[in-house]
C-alpha cells in the first residue's frame, strides 16, 4: 500500500481502497466448522479475482478481513468494482449466508482518508439488518 501510494503521490495520480469483512463468518466457523469456513476464504478470494483489474492488489489481511488496492482510481470506479465483487460473491450457492461490510476510499496525493473507518459504519448497519453494505467517503 505505501508502495502505491507513494506512486499516486509522485505522479498526481488517484488511489482508492476497498477494505472489508465477512459478516457472520464466525458464526458459520463455530455452527459448520472450519472447512465451511475455508470455503467461504476460497469463494472470497475468487471473488476477489474475478471483479478486479490486471493493475489492482487483492489480499486477505487477516481473519475475514480484505483488501483490494486499486491505483489510478477514483471513487466511482470503485465503488463499481465492488458491486462487481458483491455480484459475483451473491451468485454463488456457496456463499453460505455471509455478506460483506466494505468500506470504500479514495484519495489522492493532497489528502488521505480512513477506509478502516468506512469498513466499520458498513459493520455496524450489518449488525442492525444482515445485508452486504459499502460505505463511502
Amino acid at each position: 500500500m505505501r508502495r502505491e501510494l507513494s506512486i499516486a503521490v509522485r505522479y498526481k495520480e488517484s488511489i482508492s481502497l476497498m477494505y472489508f469483512d465477512l459478516n457472520g463468518f464466525k458464526l458459520l466457523n463455530d455452527k459448520e466448522g472450519h472447512q465451511a469456513g475455508d470455503d467461504v476464504l476460497r469463494l472470497t478470494g475468487a471473488a476477489i479475482k474475478a471483479s478486479m483489474r490486471e493493475t489492482d492488489i487483492g489480499c486477505r489481511y487477516g481473519g475475514d478481513e480484505f483488501c483490494v488496492i486499486l491505483p489510478r482510481t477514483a471513487i466511482a470506479e470503485t465503488q463499481v468494482i465492488s458491486e462487481r465483487l458483491i455480484e459475483f460473491f451473491k451468485g454463488n450457492k456457496g456463499s453460505r449466508g455471509i455478506s460483506f461490510s466494505i468500506g470504500v476510499s479514495s484519495t489522492g496525493p493532497e489528502e488521505f482518508c480512513d477506509a478502516d473507518n468506512l469498513m466499520y459504519q458498513a459493520k455496524a448497519k450489518s449488525k442492525k439488518k444482515i445485508g452486504f453494505y459499502i460505505e463511502t467517503e
